[in-house]
């Protein structure tokens, strides 16, 4: 019986001391105190005592039976050790900094995660509160929604106040000041027309090999293209209130200079052509100038525009001044216009045909009450009628000193010279004629009659005389003439043309 005790007691002894030790000293499994002293004899009833003591220590124990792999604590209230489940199969957790190795966490009720690396992938969607050591992109990567309501597919976000971007497509901006922008390129980068004023030309298009020049003060500072001119042509200045334009070079001569100029018109018409070597012409007197090679041009009367009138219809019983024109490119023609409104040297009307900018007198031709031009010719700058002479006074006697007579009927307000012929129908003898320009004699001229004289003007055919003679009298005052005639007979004054 004793021997039965001692084991039985020492292997409990032995299983309450070990959790005694773990769990820590003290009486709460069983404490043996003094009974019973070694080697002495033992009741029934004491043993039995000290069988109920062990008994209730075990029962602080955890049964092991469906324990399997769990570890031993004290429970809450502190009067037994209890199993506990626990996850995975390491060492337990002891130390107050502890590794662990992918936990699952679930939701703590508090966390710092001052020191948490690797990747989000696993957290939930909220609101990332500002943080100084929340480091790394952005990506689209366990943030799909948030990324993809932004513009751009990088992966760093603005933030800075002047951040610096390499090469942004910005778009269109509401706003911005260009005052730092540099490489732009302006033949994409760019829309728009630079002015002036900007350095710029004002000009969208302009005409391939045409010069740009700067506006006139009417039409602004802007600029203007004048078209690229012709073959062979220099660019003229028209001052300071108007563009330059492109001219012929000057030719040699004057403006209405011509060689070999000729027309004829044997009886009363509408039209008549001119030809000539060449003409020269010019924009104006001081201007640009050009030679028409070749100028063989028809003038009809009856109609309007280049190679007509000017405007409206001829004059009638009047005189009509005739123009050679032509274009910057060389474009000949010939215009007629109303004596009364231009015989200068370059046309001055108000109605020069469009494109036209040339121009010189070539003529200045008398009409008739249909009206018609009459019958007539033009050798270089001189008129004459055809085939016969204007009286202009006789049978008279004529004044015997220097007399003003008018020819206005024969020669228009801008001729120069009238070329006049005298006849004496009386027998000659010692016949005297004279004519001149003005009451002082410029550019007098006298003719003495003879009887061989009036023999060869009968001969002559042109008229029926003793004698006559022909002058070329300057036309000091305008359609006037000065003559006298001293001699027996009667007098007769004609004119047969005049030069302009």
């Amino acid at each position: 019986m004793k021997s039965l005790w001692t084991r039985t007691t020492a292997a409990a002894l032995a299983l309450l001391l070990a959790a005694s030790a773990v769990f820590g000293a003290g009486a709460e499994y069983y404490d043996h105190t003094t009974y019973p002293s070694q080697g002495s004899a033992g009741s029934s009833a004491a043993m039995r005592a000290e069988l109920d003591l062990i008994e209730a220590g075990f029962g602080k124990l955890p049964t092991l039976a469906g324990n399997g792999g769990k570890v031993t604590a004290v429970n809450s209230g502190g009067t037994a050790i209890e199993a506990i489940t626990t996850t995975g199969t390491g060492s337990g957790v002891r130390a107050t900094s502890p590794t662990l190795v992918t936990p699952n966490l679930g939701t703590p009720s508090a966390l710092v995660g001052t020191n948490i690396t690797g990747t989000a992938a696993g957290l939930t969607a909220g609101t990332v509160t500002t943080n100084a050591n929340l480091t790394g992109p952005i990506t689209s990567t366990g943030n799909a929604t948030a990324v993809a309501a932004q513009t751009g597919t990088g992966s760093t976000f603005v933030m800075q106040a002047s951040p610096t971007l390499t090469t942004p497509n910005i778009g269109t901006p509401s706003a911005g000041v260009a005052t730092n922008i540099t490489g732009l390129p302006l033949t994409s980068g760019v829309t728009g027309v630079l002015p002036v004023a900007n350095g710029g030309t004002g000009l969208n298009t302009t005409t391939a090999y045409s010069p740009v020049i700067s506006g006139t003060t009417a039409t602004g500072a802007f600029q203007a293209s004048i078209g690229p001119g012709v073959s062979g042509q220099v660019l003229t200045s028209a001052g300071a209130a108007a563009l330059p334009t492109w001219s012929a070079v000057a030719p040699g001569g004057s403006t209405g200079d011509a060689r070999n100029l000729r027309a004829v018109l044997t009886s009363n018409g509408t039209s008549v052509t001119f030809s000539a070597d060449d003409v020269t012409v010019s924009t104006a007197l001081n201007g640009g100038s050009q030679r028409l090679a070749s100028f063989s041009k028809t003038l009809n009367i009856s109609t309007t525009g280049a190679g007509g009138m000017d405007t409206g219809a001829a004059p009638t019983t009047g005189y009509l001044a005739i123009y050679a024109i032509a274009k910057a490119d060389g474009t000949q023609s010939i215009l007629g216009v109303n004596a009364a409104t231009s015989t200068g040297t370059i046309y001055s009307g108000a109605n020069m045909p469009s494109g036209y900018t040339y121009s010189a007198l070539i003529a200045i031709w008398p009409t008739n009450a249909t009206p018609q031009l009459l019958a007539g010719m033009v050798d270089e700058n001189r008129w004459f009628f055809y085939q016969t002479a204007k009286l202009i006074t006789g049978p008279v006697a004529g004044p015997t000193s220097l007399t003003i007579q008018s020819i206005s009927t024969a020669v228009p307000v801008a001729a120069k010279n009238a070329m006049m012929l005298f006849a004496e129908t009386a027998a000659a003898g010692n016949a005297q004629f004279g004519l001149a320009g003005d009451s002082t004699g410029i550019g007098l001229q006298i003719f003495h009659g003879t009887a061989d004289s009036a023999t060869r003007a009968q001969a002559s055919g042109i008229i029926s005389s003793s004698w006559n003679a022909t002058a070329k009298v300057p036309l000091i005052a305008a359609q006037n003439v000065y003559w006298y005639a001293v001699g027996a007979g009667n007098e007769y004054l004609y004119c047969t043309g005049y030069s302009f």
